[in-house]
Formats: C-alpha cells, structure tokens, sequence
C-alpha cells in the first residue's frame, strides 16, 4: 500500500501532521493496540542499545500491576509521549497513558525473556500471556488476556521482536527482578526509613501531649 502524502489529503504540513495524529488515533480506536504494534514498540525498545532500560522495566512491571498503581509515574508518562499511547480517564476524560497497551508490550518483553529469566516467567504465568498462552486462569487478570487473546487471529500473537542486546538484557532483568523471597536491598532500607520516621513522629507527638497544659488543674 502507497504511504499516504500531504498531496493526497489537499494538505498544507502542518494540517498533514494534524491528519496523521487524527488517523493513529482513529486507528487505536478501530482495533485497539495491536500485536503488531506492540512489537513494533518492543523492537524499538530492545534494540536502543539498551538505553532506555527505565521503559524496559516499566512494561515488564505493568504486567503484574494495575494502572492505579502505576499510571502516573514517570515511565508511563513517558511511553504516552514516546509512542504517543494515550487514552482518556472515564471519570475526568483527562489524558492518560493507554497501560493495556504497556502492558502487552511488557507480555512480550516476558515472552522474549521468561526462559532465562525466572521472575519474568512467574509474572507471565500469573494471569496468562497472549504471547504465549492459548489458555488464560480464571482471575480479573486472565479473564482481561482471555478477551484481549480472542481480539485477534491466534496467528497475529505470533510476533519475534529483533533482540540485538539479548544476553545484557538478560543479566539486567535478572538484577532488576531478582529475588530471595524477602524484601529486596532497596525496598527494606525505604520500609526502614519509613517505619523509623513514623516511631520518631509518635515520640514527639506523645511528648507534645505530655506538656501540654491542663485547663482543669489551674481552676
């Protein structure tokens, strides 16, 4: 198919440029992100030498969250301007980041990774994976992957993102996901941090409260 020109559409630039963010979005609308879109996005993501290895771990994390958790970090503000996913809040119809598109482009990134990388395969095993799986549990999550599995021909999941950087990638999932079964390194100094800010906050308030003066014995 011709690629579409300012000329076909009587377009000035900047109306071309208008026509085309209208069009991706009218798109987005018809069918959803794509299984090959999202390849399309992981591509880009797994070959940028890796240097964008804070959106790596934004797309893997998106499979195992929902949006709430997640939604307005910086990662997901950033996949909405990169790869211009965005979608409107039911409630506000603010602008958002599209995370089912994040997430599938994470499920793809499991897929890719979930054989050397034990972490990524629990997280895709969890509620299923399009990619990988023609059977999804019966939980919130597998029944959203069941629907979104039976949006597309089986044959569209079937996608193989060029992966220059697979062995460094490799080694970075598993130092970013490792686990013990405990708390990581990081997350028990926060939680220490946190829990010894909160006893220090209750000393002083129960030290306010002693000094504070009683009313009722200056009658």
């Amino acid at each position: 198919m011709a690629q579409l020109t300012a000329a076909d559409c009587d377009a000035n630039e900047r109306e071309f440029e208008a026509i085309l963010e209208c069009r991706e979005a009218t798109m987005q609308t018809v069918e959803g992100i794509t299984p090959e879109m999202t390849c399309s996005i992981v591509e880009l993501l797994l070959g940028s030498d890796p240097i964008l290895k804070p959106l790596l771990v934004g797309a893997v994390s998106a499979v195992g969250q929902v949006k709430g958790n997640l939604g307005d970090s910086e990662i997901m503000r950033q996949f909405q301007d990169i790869f211009n996913l965005s979608t409107s809040e039911r409630r506000t119809g603010r602008a958002t980041v599209n995370f089912s598109a994040v997430r599938m482009a994470g499920q793809l990134i499991c897929k890719i990774y979930m054989d050397e990388c034990p972490s990524l395969e629990k997280l895709s095993k969890k509620h299923g994976n399009p990619f990988v799986d023609t059977k999804f549990p019966d939980s919130p999550g597998g029944i959203i992957n069941k629907e979104l599995y039976d949006t597309f021909a089986r044959d569209r999941w079937a996608q193989s993102p060029a992966d220059p950087n697979h062995a460094v990638l490799v080694e970075f999932f598993n130092k970013v996901y490792r686990s013990d079964g405990n708390f990581t390194m990081e997350a028990t100094q926060k939680i220490t941090e946190n829990f010894n800010r909160k006893v220090e906050a209750k000393r002083v308030e129960i030290a306010n409260r002693r000094v504070e003066p009683n009313p009722a014995a200056d009658r």
